[in-house]
């Protein structure tokens, strides 16, 4: 959004992003779909992933592609959104998936920097082990289901700094419907 951020929000922001990527992965699992997510880094100070977050499939009795669309999984509070510039750039994708992950970054990121001091690894044992997070499935859309939302043109009570391609979370499709299509989307 334009804002300065710290480096350890950078790192708790880009975890939240790879959580419901890890949600997406089990529910895959759990309908005999295995996917590999893109863990690469590319070159630049902000492409993680090139805009494609499933790097290859494999479907039940062993069949494995390569994705010839771009997939990306989306954090979803209100909206799933998309800027401009990644929307229609060479990040731009064709499927987004959205899960809303539950986990308190603020309250994280307050305990590590109240544990810094020099303590080294000892700075741990402030944290309870985590045993799981709860994410919440949003839905799925395709390119054509985004419309505008300009910057300071308020949707739904809400208004965003930066300009967007959206889609409000209960018009979202839902997920259980998106699994028995996934090899023809994905082919």
């Amino acid at each position: 959004n334009g804002k300065t951020r710290y480096d350890i929000e950078a790192i708790m922001d880009i975890t939240k992003g790879l959580l419901n990527e890890v949600a997406f992965k089990i529910d895959c699992n759990n309908n005999g779909i295995d996917i590999g997510l893109n863990r690469d880094f590319y070159a630049g100070t902000t492409n993680t992933d090139q805009g494609q977050d499933v790097q290859n499939i494999k479907f039940p009795g062993g069949k494995e592609i390569i994705p010839k669309i771009k997939i990306q999984v989306k954090d979803v509070q209100y909206f799933m959104l998309v800027s401009k510039d990644e929307f229609s750039g060479p990040r731009q994708a064709e499927l987004f998936i959205g899960y809303k992950v539950h986990w308190k970054k603020a309250n994280t990121g307050q305990r590590f920097f109240r544990s810094l001091g020099g303590r080294g690894e000892e700075l741990f044992r402030d944290f309870p082990i985590l045993e799981g997070i709860r994410a919440e499935r949003r839905g799925w859309a395709l390119r054509k289901d985004f419309k505008e939302l300009d910057a300071d043109q308020p949707y739904k009570g809400m208004k965003f700094n930066n300009d967007n391609m959206f889609v409000y979370w209960d018009e979202l499709r839902d997920l259980k419907d998106l699994f028995p299509q996934l090899e023809k989307l994905f082919g």
